[in-house]
């Protein structure tokens, strides 16, 4: 046993070197760019606008020529109100809700306009707007929203904004920085130049390498531990610091090990749960009722609109000053505990559930510890299952969106690498100590790598000199 620790970690060390190296100096980025040299931004949240609805058209007229849609909203652009209408590819419609003719560039123009606010900056020059269609290194599957539309500014600072059209939502932001550490993260800890986060053999590649990594760990431990070590005088000064510091930084090397392990192995069974949206389609004749009438009883005015089909009908979600209301588009009748039925519904139309096997709902207002700001989105309705796989999906009713999904498995990797991987089990010490322990850990990682790198090349070294 003794001699098989040994020559699994002599033999194993020299092939890990280098995905082991590149692995924990890239991880040090990853303080680097949530914290310490984060871009700051003048807003992460927009303050509602409010909409007086009188004199605003029904949709059904504004969107005549569109033969269905998923989603119709109530935006300002500029200081005019505009319906944005979302069609089943997610195309989207901008018409003016007061003459309802069609706003030419009506992405270009919000996304714009929304990029000013979130900065604060009205002078700058628009350099470009481009849509996102997929995930890349620069935009990752963290930022959720899909598609967005990121905004350039001719800005000193290089700061770029990606927002998502259809909610309003600042996606993510980043200056030119943070770019640079978000490819380099990209390319040396997960590995995307080898396809995208699906990539099978991507996915293998990684998992095995980091099996074999956790393998040369625990019989460097071994070697250690189990073989009689003999005296420090006897020692180079290079091999003594290499169980040294190999000692030391053990511990967070199987922490990052199994975890990250885990994380990778879930990837197999890759979760598409944050793109999951409504497909209800809902044809714009339906639509006919004037708003003016629908909102007849809130006169201080709305501060959203949106579509939400309940039990087959279409209905207005409203949401005003005094709170949010399910109307029917037609003639405006309430229904009692909409949003409620809401959710339930959006949760059995993702999970494939029946509302039979819902247990409870849960409103949503605030970012909290099982719901953390990773995930954008808010209010949202959380709905509970009984006995099933799914143990709860988390739906946006604005968006008819889900949010966030949680089944057993997902659960158990998520907890591992939030509290072993990121070391939020350090929390207690406070964001810049746990910051700092990430940091030191995997340079003492590095420096074991380095350390043994430099005893094989003694070695061959010798053994040249040897035979010469």
């Amino acid at each position: 046993m003794k001699k098989l620790f040994y020559l699994l970690h002599r033999k194993l060390s020299v092939w890990l070197a280098l995905p082991v190296f590149l692995w924990a100096i890239s991880g040090a980025l990853h303080p680097m760019m949530a914290n310490w040299f984060r871009p700051q931004i003048s807003k992460h949240f927009l303050p509602p606008t409010k909409f007086q609805v009188e004199g605003l058209l029904a949709p059904a007229k504004v969107f005549k020529e569109v033969s269905s849609l998923t989603q119709v909203k109530l935006i300002s652009l500029g200081s005019d109100p505009v319906y944005l209408g979302i069609g089943a590819d997610q195309e989207l419609f901008f018409r003016d809700a007061r003459g309802g003719s069609e706003i030419t560039k009506g992405s270009e123009k919000y996304a714009e306009q929304l990029a000013r606010r979130y900065l604060e900056d009205v002078d700058s020059p628009l350099k470009s707007v481009s849509r996102i269609s997929n995930f890349s290194s620069v935009y990752g599957p963290i930022n959720r929203f899909l598609p967005a539309y990121r905004v350039a500014l001719d800005r000193e600072d290089g700061m770029e904004v990606v927002l998502d059209l259809r909610t309003g939502s600042l996606a993510s932001f980043d200056n030119p920085l943070k770019r640079a550490f978000l490819r380099a993260f990209s390319w040396f800890h997960t590995w995307s130049w080898m396809g995208g986060p699906e990539n099978f053999w991507r996915i293998t590649c990684v998992l095995v390498l980091s099996f074999l990594a956790l393998l040369v760990a625990i019989s460097g431990m071994g070697s250690l531990f189990f073989m009689k070590s003999p005296r420090k005088k006897s020692l180079s000064r290079m091999r003594y610091g290499h169980r040294l510091v190999g000692a030391l930084s053990s511990c967070f090397f199987l922490l990052y090990g199994f975890s990250g392990i885990a994380h990778v192995a879930m990837k197999y069974d890759y979760d598409h749960s944050p793109q999951q949206k409504s497909e209800r389609l809902i044809s714009p004749d339906q639509l006919t009722g004037q708003l003016s009438e629908i909102c007849i009883d809130l006169k201080e005015g709305i501060y959203g609109l949106s579509l939400a089909v309940i039990g087959g009908d279409p209905y207005y979600r409203i949401a005003a000053p005094s709170g949010v209301f399910m109307r029917r588009v037609d003639d405006g009748k309430e229904l009692l505990l909409g949003e409620e039925l809401f959710a339930k519904e959006l949760a059995c139309e993702f999970s494939g559930y029946s509302k039979d096997q819902i247990v409870r709902v849960e409103k949503i207002s605030s970012f909290q510890k099982e719901y953390p700001f990773v995930f954008r989105r808010l209010p949202v309705w959380r709905v509970f299952y009984r006995d099933q796989p799914i143990l709860s999906d988390t739906v946006d009713l604005e968006d008819s969106h889900l949010a966030m999904r949680v089944t057993s498995a997902q659960l158990v990797e998520s907890l591992s690498f939030t509290y072993l991987h990121k070391l939020h089990f350090l929390d207690f010490l406070g964001k810049e100590a746990r910051d700092w322990v990430a940091v030191i850990s995997v340079v003492l990682i590095s420096l074991t790598v380095l350390l043994g790198v430099g005893l094989f090349l003694k070695r061959k070294k010798r053994a040249l000199m040897s035979r010469s």
